[in-house]
């Protein structure tokens, strides 16, 4: 049922899609998820714009990020899928987009399913802004491990690269007389900590300086949260996410061999088992179908007559 459902999505007759179904299938059997949840996410992947010859990498790639993570793979594939299209991004870009994205939990106080809940409301304004995701990631990472909730912390960041993106007239004269970018421009050519790091230096760190850039409290807070002493946490986190590379990986393996997965490996095994042996008696199993709603309508005709 499950695969009649991916069908539908695909626009190739189901009988051609025999090879697909079997790739399904023995992906499942080395996998750390059930069949139903590798059926979901390709599902959600075709869905959500990917070709159906690529779906099972983008899973291959969301499954190693949800063990890593510790999160489940149908949220992985979902924030991941998203993070690549806000940044119009390709599949082949996953790999690094999934190591930044375990990055920011391992370097921040945060968790992937709060992550998947939260970043897509800063991601579009980041990309739109030109702000890399590595270094939006890096922010995030900084302002959690600060103390902040998750959600939080994206609504501040948010709110201080949309104050820069955009400034008020009061802003953008304050900007001039102290002799500062602060602007769209100035985001896309010195990147966000750039753009802080001159703000905190032409206003010596002073909050009433900087209220008057940052206009609204989240902004500010945001502003705030990645200067002073926020800003060597800031740099520590975007040294960590240029280290990031393979760190997805290096975490699935660990975690790979749990029981729990081992577990789950042993149980897709005999499902897999029972879907071989189950699909030649489905034409049979058709055909009973028929002849027993076939009696049934000529005992409905009788009970009529």
């Amino acid at each position: 049922t499950q695969f009649r459902e991916i069908a539908t999505l695909i626009d190739v007759p189901i009988e051609k899609l025999g090879d697909f179904r079997s790739g399904i299938l023995e992906y499942a059997i080395d996998s750390t998820q059930s069949l139903e949840q590798i059926a979901a996410s390709v599902y959600g992947a075709i869905s959500a714009g990917v070709d159906y010859t690529d779906s099972l990498n983008s899973v291959a790639q969301a499954e190693r990020l949800a063990v890593a993570g510790k999160g489940d793979l149908e949220t992985s594939l979902k924030v991941l899928e998203s993070t690549l299209t806000t940044y119009g991004a390709s599949m082949d870009e996953a790999e690094r987009y999934s190591d930044l994205l375990f990055q920011t939990v391992r370097s921040g106080q945060t968790t992937l399913p709060e992550l998947s809940a939260s970043l897509a409301q800063v991601t579009g304004t980041a990309s739109s802004g030109g702000v890399e995701f590595d270094e939006l990631s890096a922010a995030i990472a900084a302002v959690t491990a600060g103390g902040a909730p998750t959600s939080q912390a994206i609504t501040q960041i948010r709110g201080a690269i949309a104050a820069i993106i955009n400034p008020t007239q009061g802003a953008r004269r304050e900007a001039e007389e102290l002799g500062i970018q602060f602007d769209a421009t100035a985001l896309r050519s010195q990147g966000l900590e750039g753009v802080l790091r001159e703000v905190e230096r032409a206003t010596g760190g002073n909050i009433d300086a900087m209220a008057q850039l940052f206009t609204n409290s989240e902004a500010l807070n945001g502003a705030l949260a990645l200067t002073g002493t926020g800003a060597e946490l800031f740099a520590e986190k975007l040294v960590d996410m240029e280290n990031s590379a393979g760190a997805t990986e290096a975490a699935f393996e660990k975690m790979a061999g749990s029981i729990e997965n081992g577990n789950q490996r042993i149980a897709n095994a005999f499902t897999v088992m029972m879907v071989g042996i189950g699909e030649p008696l489905l034409d049979e199993f058709g055909g009973i179908q028929e002849a027993i709603a076939a009696i049934f309508n000529s005992i409905g005709a009788s009970v009529s007559g």
